[in-house]
């Protein structure tokens, strides 16, 4: 791992896998590069992260940065928090500039929580930045509602509890954070009801930030994900922005539409199916220069029927207003 210093002088560590380690050495020859701000330990066991080896064998450094205050990063680890979303640009402008390997372009990727982490680097990074593509998958709008239907809070409730298991998040700082969240979220505490805690950690309030990045992003979700009404509330709030719209209104049918924010919905839980082919023609089109005419589609919503199997592509959601 390396070290990578942040301006507040904590630093991060982060693991790099290059073309050279893979496809044999590769003499002075640069590629675009796919970053991902992981908090978690278990590495390459985790789906998201398994697919590292597929894309660096297609021609992509792969960075992995350590979210502060877990896995051997400074600082304290505060759950999305400001300074943790601070981390995000400093990090690409990192990879975008003092990587050898790399030639200036970045993707970034990654599953749930570094799904969350795309989105809010997106917000922060503003536009002609070297990110030119991201890939959300299984994440959504409004974390607290998921997480917390109808202000009660579900089986996600024990999500914190984990980061105190060996190889979830790593040390104390995180231990403190998600004993801290748990114990409030349980008993009825100041972060059992929507306030700024979450409010701050919620991708839909950084929308117009996202828009304004001019950054492709191709979100995919699950039926059967912990996210499914709010990844599709993220399609539909960028479309309205690109619309000109409130990011809240419904879609009209006959409203202009990006094919730069696509969405796929399978039949899919949390880490579950997601097709790496598929994120591999995103980032192959806006860090390859390489034509994907799958992507260039005036319906980008795509859809499984999960009755029937097939699937149909969209460009409003909700899909009706007749149901």
């Amino acid at each position: 791992g390396i070290q990578v210093v942040m301006s507040d002088g904590i630093k991060l560590l982060v693991d790099v896998y290059s073309p050279a380690d893979s496809i044999g050495k590769v003499e002075g020859k640069k590629f675009p590069v796919l970053l991902t701000q992981s908090p978690y330990g278990f590495m390459n066991a985790a789906p998201h992260m398994g697919f590292i080896d597929y894309y660096v064998k297609r021609g992509y450094v792969c960075v992995v940065a350590h979210i502060r205050g877990t896995n051997g990063s400074g600082g304290e680890n505060g759950f999305i928090s400001e300074r943790e979303k601070e981390d995000g640009p400093e990090i690409v402008a990192w990879a975008a500039s003092k990587l050898p390997q790399g030639n200036g372009k970045i993707g970034l990727f990654g599953t749930s929580w570094l799904g969350f982490t795309q989105v809010f680097t997106a917000a922060k990074i503003g536009r002609n930045s070297p990110v030119k593509a991201i890939v959300p998958t299984y994440m959504g709008s409004y974390l607290y509602r998921e997480l917390t239907p109808g202000g009660v809070p579900s089986q996600s409730i024990y999500f914190p509890r984990d980061f105190d298991k060996p190889g979830m998040l790593g040390n104390d700082s995180t231990s403190a954070m998600g004993k801290r969240l748990y114990a409030s979220w349980s008993g009825g505490g100041a972060l059992a009801l929507e306030g700024e805690f979450w409010k701050s950690r919620q991708p839909i309030n950084y929308l117009e930030q996202v828009y304004q990045s001019q950054i492709p992003i191709l979100l995919v979700g699950g039926w059967q994900d912990l996210y499914p009404m709010g990844i599709s509330e993220l399609y539909a709030s960028l479309q309205n922005l690109h619309a000109g719209k409130s990011k809240y209104d419904l879609m009209d049918a006959g409203q202009t539409i990006s094919p730069n924010y696509q969405l796929v919905m399978g039949p899919w839980g949390h880490y579950k199916g997601l097709n790496v082919e598929m994120t591999l023609a995103w980032y192959d089109k806006w860090l390859m220069n390489e034509a994907t005419p799958d992507f260039t589609s005036s319906t980008p919503y795509h859809a499984i029927d999960m009755t029937t199997g097939v699937w149909y592509d969209f460009s409003t959601y909700p899909f009706t207003t007749n149901y």
